[in-house]
C-alpha cells in the first residue's frame, strides 16, 4: 500500500491505496493539503482497495435508509454503504477509520474523494469551520460568495472572473466560514461539463474525471 497525507486546515487525514494511478489522482485533487510524513495518528483514515473481489459481511438488518445509488447499515459505531454498482464502503465511527472496496479505479477514485470530503466535513464542522456551498472570491482583502446550486456554474464564473476581473478565488465550490465571520480557502479542482469551453485553459492543466453522477 502507497500512503498519502493530507493537513486540511488541522485536520489530519492518511489515504493508503494499492493502485498507484487511484492515489496519485487523489493526491493531485488535494494538492494544496498535501503533508508530509507524520508518526502521530490521522485523525482520520482511509484503506483504498482496488480489488472489488473482497467482501466484508453486511449487519443481518434492514438497511437504516436508502438514497438514490446506494443503502446504509449500521451496527455499533460501524457504518456499511452498499453502493448499487458492488463497491462497498465500511466507516468504523470509533476508531476513525474505514475501507473502500470497488474493482474499477476511475470509480474508487469517485467514491475515494466523496469519502474525504464528507468525513472532512463533519470535523470542520465541529471546529466551528463550515464549508458553503457557494463561489468564493476575494478583493482587496475582503472575502465574498456567490450562492448558486449545484450545476448552477459557479466553476464557469470563476473562470470569467479569473479571466476578467483580477479578482482572487478563495473557492469554486465550497469556501469556509469560521463562527468568527472568516473566510478560509478550501481549494480543490474545478469542474467543467465536457461543452464548456476550455481553449485558454493550458492543456497540461485539464485532465478527465469521470463522475458516475454530480450534484
Amino acid at each position: 500500500m502507497t500512503e498519502l497525507r493530507l493537513d486540511v486546515h488541522g485536520i489530519s487525514v492518511l489515504l493508503a491505496c494499492d493502485h498507484p494511478v487511484v492515489l496519485e489522482s487523489l493526491r493531485r485533487d488535494f494538492a494544496y493539503f498535501e503533508a508530509g510524513p507524520a508518526d502521530t495518528r490521522p485523525h482520520i483514515r482511509w484503506t483504498l482497495h482496488a480489488d472489488g473481489a473482497r467482501r466484508i459481511a453486511e449487519p443481518a438488518r434492514r438497511a437504516a435508509f436508502h438514497m438514490r445509488d446506494f443503502a446504509v447499515f449500521d451496527e455499533g459505531s460501524t457504518r456499511f454503504v452498499r453502493y448499487e454498482d458492488g463497491a462497498l464502503a465500511v466507516y468504523d465511527y470509533g476508531a476513525r477509520s474505514g475501507h473502500l472496496y470497488c474493482g474499477d479505479p476511475e470509480r474508487l477514485h469517485e467514491l475515494s474523494y466523496l469519502a474525504v470530503l464528507s468525513r472532512v466535513g463533519e470535523d470542520l464542522d465541529r471546529r466551528k469551520l463550515h464549508r458553503l456551498h457557494a463561489l468564493g472570491f476575494e478583493y482587496k482583502g475582503w472575502a465574498g460568495f456567490i450562492l448558486l446550486p449545484s450545476g448552477g456554474g459557479k466553476s464557469t464564473l470563476a473562470l470569467e472572473l479569473i479571466r476578467s476581473s483580477g479578482l482572487g478565488i478563495v473557492s469554486e465550490d465550497t469556501p469556509i466560514l469560521s463562527h468568527q465571520m472568516r473566510a478560509r480557502a478550501f481549494p480543490l479542482r474545478w469542474g467543467f461539463a465536457p461543452s464548456v469551453d476550455l481553449s485558454s485553459v493550458p492543456k497540461e492543466l485539464i485532465r478527465l474525471f469521470r463522475r458516475k453522477r454530480h450534484g
